[in-house]
């Protein structure tokens, strides 16, 4: 209940940075979460998440996607 409670008290852009991250370390192998915000999101709304994912996690967003390994080659 406080991990929902945390996210709930997030910004949208915070919340989506803390999913992303949470699906890029868990191995997600459908990237369900990642999905979900790259078609659900505007180009400003991307922006500001990457800015905000750089700002809090010291990496870029697009690199970090990049580098993960899915189980099979077509979801790359």
């Amino acid at each position: 209940i406080c991990t929902l409670l945390s996210l709930w008290m997030l910004s949208p852009h915070e919340r989506d940075v803390v999913l992303a991250k949470q699906s890029l370390e868990i191995g997600d192998n459908q990237y369900i979460a990642l999905v979900e915000i790259y078609v659900g999101r505007k180009p400003r709304q991307m922006l500001l998440m990457k800015q905000t994912y750089l700002a809090r996690f010291k990496r870029h967003l697009d690199y970090d996607i990049a580098s993960s390994e899915p189980k099979s080659p077509y979801q790359k």
